[in-house]
Parts: structure tokens; C-alpha cells; sequence
């Protein structure tokens, strides 16, 4: 089957209120082909956090990548403090194994990747990916200072991911979730 078909089907339209996981935070999802790379990607939106999500195979077709924008530019940001920014991902991106920081189109936007192999693809290992996307873009955003660029909405929602990371793994950073120590919870 289709994986982005799928990945779509696990995306709910509705909300799970008592739920705080990404997954279950209610999406918008299309399945379209990007006009500049001719790829099928699929897209997301939820009400509750204002980030969008995207999922495509790679050209390899052997995995697909799931990716959040943070929604912060950085195009237009002086030369010397986009150096600093890309120089920080690189060493985060040198931290960390199960995300990636990417810099995206349009306009130089600072995102999170993840990618599946297809597979290894299933509801849990989405979920968990999904979940690693959230506490990467939490890390890096703490990491860069950029809360401030944020609307409220979004450092809102990233506030909840955040406290109930935290809680419901007994970590004591969400980079403590993406990282080489970190142990996928087995649920069921």
C-alpha cells in the first residue's frame, strides 16, 4: 500500500481530547505533487499545532521522511547570525541520531526530519517519529533562543508537548528523547 495513504490514515481529523500526543491532535491532510521536485508529498495541518507536517519517499524509495517547520525564516537573517544558526544545527545534528535539523524551502525555513524505512513502517514507529519530530523542534528552539519568533499558539502547544514528554518518559529534556541513549517506549 501507498505509505503517505497510510501515514494519512494514522493522521486523524478529529482531536483525541485526552490525549497530548501529536498524532492525536486532530489533522488536515492532502495528498498532492510538489510543482518543483514532481514528488507526491502529503500535507498536514492541525488547529492545535500550528506547524505543518509533510511526508514523501525519498528518490532511494526506500524510506520516507517525515518533516515539521518550525516556521522561522531565516532567508532574510543577517549573514553572521545564520551561520551561527546553521553552525548550532550542525552540532545538534552531530548530537542526535533519530532527527535531523534541515533548512527548507521557501525562504531558508528551519525544520526537523525523520526519516522511516519503509519496511520498518508501522502505526507505533509513525507515532514514535512523530513524537521525535516534537522534541527535536522543542530542542532547537531552546537551543537557538527563537521562542520569541514564535506565535503564542505554537509556543503553547510546544509548552504541552513538552511538560508531558517530560512526564509521561521520566526524561529530563526532550533531547534526552532523540538521543543516542534514548529507548523507543513498547507499548501494548
Amino acid at each position: 500500500m501507498d505509505p503517505l495513504e497510510v501515514i494519512k490514515k494514522w493522521l486523524k481529523p478529529e482531536p483525541i481530547e485526552s490525549s497530548w500526543h501529536p498524532a492525536d491532535q486532530g489533522w488536515s491532510t492532502s495528498i498532492g505533487v510538489d510543482e518543483k521536485t514532481g514528488v507526491r508529498v502529503l500535507k498536514a495541518k492541525s488547529s492545535r499545532l500550528p506547524f505543518e507536517l509533510t511526508a514523501f519517499v525519498l528518490p532511494s524509495g526506500k524510506c520516507v521522511r517525515l518533516t515539521v517547520s518550525s516556521g522561522v525564516e531565516t532567508e532574510n537573517i543577517d549573514r553572521n547570525l545564520r551561520v551561527l544558526i546553521y553552525r548550532e544545527l550542525l552540532v545538534l545534528n552531530s548530537t542526535v541520531e533519530l532527527v535531523k535539523y534541515v533548512v527548507i524551502s521557501p525562504n531558508d525555513t528551519l525544520a526537523v526530519a525523520v526519516d522511516i524505512e519503509l519496511g520498518l513502517l508501522s502505526e507505533q514507529v509513525f507515532r514514535d517519529s512523530l513524537l521525535a519530530l516534537f522534541a527535536g523542534l522543542i530542542t532547537m528552539i531552546e537551543r537557538l533562543g527563537l521562542a520569541e519568533l514564535l506565535t503564542p499558539t505554537a509556543r503553547g502547544a510546544l509548552a504541552k508537548i513538552h511538560e508531558s514528554l517530560l512526564r509521561e518518559y521520566s526524561i529530563p529534556s526532550p533531547l534526552d528523547y532523540i538521543s543516542r541513549i534514548h529507548v523507543p517506549r513498547i507499548t501494548g
